[in-house]
């Protein structure tokens, strides 16, 4: 089963489960150009700098912020009540297989790191049961 999250432009999306859509929603980035700079660090410098002291008070303060960047991005994408409701009804299905499939040609959008959706009652969306996996398109 696939939650679709569209993006007709880079301010609005469209949510879609199944037969069951959205309208046009609003949405602004919850990251700023500094969380991604953190990012591109921690995924792309970080990991082949292993034979040199790792920066491991850079690692603890980028890796703590994943969990209030996940609340942040679901907020984002969910704080409309269309939009919760249909992802309530994705993860209530008992399909064995769950994928979030991020829509859009923009860049930026796609670089918005989705793994990393944590409902702020709850727990990073990837860790239900069954796992959800993101994809990009």
């Amino acid at each position: 089963m696939d939650l679709e999250i569209r993006f007709p432009d880079n301010q609005s999306i469209i949510i879609k489960a199944e037969e069951t859509e959205s309208d046009r929603l609003d949405f602004t980035s919850p990251l700023q150009e500094a969380d991604f700079e953190d990012l591109k660090w921690y995924w792309e410098t970080y990991p082949v700098g292993y034979a040199a002291a790792p920066d491991t008070e850079r690692v603890e303060r980028v890796e703590g912020k994943f969990p209030q960047w996940g609340k942040d991005l679901f907020n984002a994408v969910f704080n409309h009540r269309a939009a919760l409701r249909i992802l309530d009804d994705f993860q209530d299905d008992d399909a064995p297989q769950k994928r979030i499939i991020i829509n859009t040609s923009d860049p930026n959008l796609l670089a918005l790191p989705w793994e990393l959706l944590r409902d702020p009652e709850g727990t990073y969306l990837v860790h239900d049961n069954p796992s959800i996996s993101i994809r990009r398109r």
